[in-house]
């Protein structure tokens, strides 16, 4: 019996995210007696939410910006329009400081404006910076404020103190056009800002994601696009729960009917991607998605904007709010389409109905914030806010005993099983302990005493009558088992050539000897209890540790990943030895490629000879040489030195010894610009096959195809109708089979 523990003990817990849409707890408009609609909207921390936006009279066309303040219910606290008189005035983003004051950036007359007004609404400072509008702003961990935006096909980012005075001001062009920052956090180290831009060599739009630090400085940018995706147009930017970041916005497809979705984009901590989704239409022809926001305690993320629908018949159009709900990988737990164009329960017109903005309740659930176009307001558009009931949350189990929920046991033991559990609606809930089709019983805490050899589901339920969370333990009880190993994760991680010390005790009934087998990567390497391993190569090794007894046996497998900066490298051998007028390459390979901060430098015995990933070198003198390559990026930086040992070629040497084997030495010389000599050797007759072939391993020319007798025998490659480049050598006779690279250089 053979039982490989799983790389990680995966706890059978019940998602704690509803798959069911919650109700409306109330919808509210807001008619300041013009056009109106709200950008954005933010939970204040005493209670009760503040929402920013514009109004515009219906003639003339002018504009101003819009705050109102409402209570847990919807009731208006305050409200209060900031009038300049221009369309053009519009706010995106609003916050509440830390000393309960409210900032707001957006646009007044064509200038990117920030807007402090006091918890009642009254005018601090207003302020306007540069051309274009602020798109977000985030009070940072020191009490200063972040803005950013964008105009002239560039993104900024402002840093202001608590009056308003500029301290930094960066733009950031990204290499394109129409470039524009819509959101941004703050993280370790630095600030995040994410928007979209238009590159050169492609008219797409794409992801843009950039961190500076504290002072402005660029500390990396990435940029995201999908090959099949026309255009993706970011409107949030919301640090994840399990580390990185998640952007969400429109998709437009490439193909077809060029027609836009909602898309979510999952990043690392150093913007790399990790994932991303896209979400088909349902019954719209185009959608929206106009804000993201992550559930916190609940987990996952929620995406609010519009669909919107042209009827085939009488060619109507319609829109209408939509929210997709996901889980932490952005799979959809539940969508919903509010104001259905039958039924239009809400007496709407159904022309500009849409989210712009969302939040997390005070109470768990969800607050949007948008627009709709009221039947019985003859001014067009009214500012819109809908509350959601708070999700309804399974128990969260957060204690159980064993810690381990995959482990073995002699079938004379006893376990006690330990849980405890709260529920998220602080409704009563009581627990039900299973193992296959009996109940072992109903409070917290059950114990079992084992008899029968065998595999077992020992599981646990935490309900509160309609909500359920469950946890299983997997049970082997054996005569013989594995009882603790070192170490004790079964996922190290290490650097390269570091060692790691593996054990594994056991324990068995009886009292024969128990026999050890070790095996890395899956080639025997030990027979002990216990063994140490140097890794010399970065990637990921499988270590696994077999015990057995007789008939009985059991294991255990790590997977150790090795993630130095460099975590494979070419040629295998760190030291060499060759003959002189010998070309090598070199190359090293980092834990992440698409890393743009990336740097390297290769050096021979301390000189500096490329700054590529990989190096050719000619070792045109005898002697010992170092060959070093450096990889850096912003955090750390890793080396790899291979020692070279050049020996006179064997060409000029008058050695009476063959080797009993075919062989085929280096071209020389290598590289060459005109002509150069292969050399080959055959201990017996043999048919010989000897070919070129260029760099994509096209056939060139055929050098030699036919029989050869015993001894050595000399082709000239003539390089005038050749092209500069590596080309390979290849040389098959019999069994034997091997390749030489030369290259041409004119």
């Amino acid at each position: 019996m053979y039982r490989i523990i799983l790389l990680v003990n995966v706890i059978a817990l019940t998602s704690t995210l509803s798959t069911a849409e919650p109700g409306i707890n109330w919808m509210q408009t807001y008619d300041s007696g013009a056009d109106e609609g709200f950008y954005d909207i933010y939970a204040v921390a005493g209670g009760g939410y503040i929402m920013c936006g514009h109004t515009t009279d219906v003639w003339p066309r002018l504009g101003s910006i819009w705050l109102v303040r409402i209570n847990d219910e919807g009731e208006i606290i305050w409200e209060q329009t900031y009038d300049e008189g221009n369309s053009n005035d519009v706010v995106h983003s609003i916050i509440e400081t830390d000393d309960g004051n409210f900032l707001v950036g957006g646009q007044r007359n064509g200038r990117a404006t920030a807007l402090l007004v006091d918890q009642d609404g009254d005018e601090i400072w207003w302020n306007d910076y540069r051309t274009g509008r602020f798109r977000a702003v985030i009070e940072l961990k020191s009490g200063e404020f972040a803005l950013t935006g964008g105009s002239n096909d560039t993104g900024y980012l402002i840093m202001i103190n608590g009056d308003g005075d500029v301290l930094w001001e960066r733009q950031i062009d990204c290499g394109g056009s129409r470039g524009r920052f819509t959101c941004l956090r703050e993280t370790n180290g630095g600030i995040v800002t994410a928007g979209h831009c238009r590159t050169n060599r492609l008219i797409n739009y794409h992801i843009w994601i950039v961190k500076v630090d504290m002072d402005g400085e660029t500390v990396w940018t990435r940029f995201h696009w999908n090959d099949h995706l026309r255009m993706t147009i970011v409107a949030g930017l919301v640090s994840s729960p399990n580390g990185g970041f998640a952007t969400a916005g429109i998709g437009t497809n490439r193909e077809g009917d060029f027609r836009d979705h909602f898309f979510l984009h999952k990043v690392n901590n150093q913007g790399q991607q990790q994932w991303a989704r896209e979400y088909e239409r349902q019954g719209t022809n185009w959608e929206y998605c106009e804000a993201l926001v992550d559930m916190d305690a609940q987990g996952g993320y929620a995406l609010v904007g519009r669909g919107r629908h042209r009827d085939q018949d009488d060619r109507s159009l319609t829109r209408h709010p939509l929210i997709i709900r996901t889980n932490n990988n952005g799979q959809v737990q539940w969508r919903a389409t509010y104001f259905d164009r039958d039924q239009n329960q809400f007496g709407l017109r159904h022309q500009y109905n849409g989210f712009n903005s969302v939040v997390v309740g005070h109470d768990g659930g969800l607050i949007a914030a948008g627009s709709i176009d009221n039947i019985g307001d003859s001014t067009g558009q009214d500012g819109f806010v809908m509350k959601l009931e708070p999700e309804q949350l399974e128990p969260i189990i957060f204690y159980w005993s064993p810690e381990d929920t995959v482990f073995s046991i002699f079938s004379t033991d006893t376990t006690e099983f330990i849980v405890r559990a709260r529920d998220q609606q602080g409704d009563e809930f009581g627990y039900t302990w299973i193992m296959g089709e009996d109940t072992l019983g109903h409070d917290s805490t059950v114990t079992k005493i084992w008899e029968n050899v065998g595999e077992y589901v020992v599981q646990c339920q935490a309900s509160d009558g309609e909500n359920v969370s469950r946890i299983n333990w997997h049970v082997e009880v054996a005569d013989m088992y594995i009882d603790s190993f070192q170490p004790d994760t079964l996922n190290p991680s290490t650097r390269r050539n570091s060692t790691i010390d593996f054990s594994v005790t056991t324990r068995a009934i009886e009292d024969d000897p128990v026999e050890y087998q070790w095996l890395l990567n899956d080639e025997q390497i030990a027979e002990n209890d216990s063994v140490s391993i140097r890794f010399e190569r970065g990637r990921e090794h499988s270590v696994t540790a077999i015990a057995s007894q007789g008939v009985l046996a059991d294991s255990v497998t790590w997977q150790v990943l090795v993630n130095d900066l460099i975590v494979d490298y070419m040629p295998e051998q760190l030291e060499l030895s060759v003959e002189v007028d010998t070309t090598f390459e070199f190359e090293v390979f980092p834990f992440d490629p698409n890393d743009d901060s990336l740097t390297f430098l290769w050096t021979l015995d301390g000189d500096s000879i490329s700054d590529n990933s990989w190096v050719l070198v000619n070792f045109d003198t005898t002697g010992v040489y170092d060959i070093t390559a450096y990889v850096s990026d912003t955090t750390e930086s890793d080396s790899l030195t291979w020692t070279i040992d050049v020996t006179p070629n064997s060409v000029y040497s008058d050695d009476p010894r063959h080797p009993d084997t075919p062989v085929l030495y280096p071209a020389v010389p290598n590289p060459f610009n005109s002509t150069t000599t292969v050399r080959y050797y055959l201990p017996t007759g043999s048919q010989v096959r000897l070919s070129l072939f260029d760099v994509q391993g096209r056939l060139v020319v055929r050098l030699v195809n036919r029989f050869r007798t015993v001894g050595e025998h000399l082709v000239v490659i003539e390089g005038n109708d050749l092209v500069s480049g590596v080309y390979f050598v290849r040389m098959v006779a019999d069994d034997f089979n091997n390749i030489r690279k030369i290259v041409l250089i004119q």
